[in-house]
């Protein structure tokens, strides 16, 4: 019995993904329409940029450039912090007893938890100061 269910449940759900794989990806026949700063590409409303898109390229001054470039380093740091409580955890809980492993682990995640919120705070003090500047 379940040697002839086993392949008819196979085939079904063959049968189902390819007939909601017409509906999902059937072309609209109706245009897309953008509003308030978008253009359509390829069936996306994009935002219309003359820089190509933001990020520091989008930069139009030298303080909006200083403040991009320092928002993407804080990014990188804050990645790098989560990654330090990641590989201090992973010490910590994989010590098994061993002092010093466990001292190591600990003392990983703390130094990465307060290097997170200097981090926070340098993203306030910075966006504080762009402010107040512009």
């Amino acid at each position: 019995m379940q040697i002839i269910f086993r392949p008819l449940i196979l085939v079904s759900l063959f049968v189902l993904t390819f007939i909601a794989g017409q509906f999902l990806f059937a072309e609209s026949s109706q245009a897309l329409t953008c509003e308030g700063g978008y253009k359509p590409v390829n069936g996306l409303c994009i935002p219309e940029t003359s820089a190509g898109g933001g990020g520091i390229s989008g930069a139009t001054s030298v303080n909006d450039l200083i403040e991009k470039a320092i928002k993407a380093l804080l990014g990188v740091a804050f990645a790098v912090a989560i990654l330090f409580v990641i590989i201090g955890g992973f010490w910590f809980i994989t010590s098994s007893g061993n002092e010093t492993q466990l001292r190591k682990g600990k003392s990983t995640v703390l130094y990465a938890l307060l290097g997170i919120a200097i981090i926070i705070l340098s993203y306030i003090m910075v966006n504080f100061v762009v402010t107040t500047v512009s």
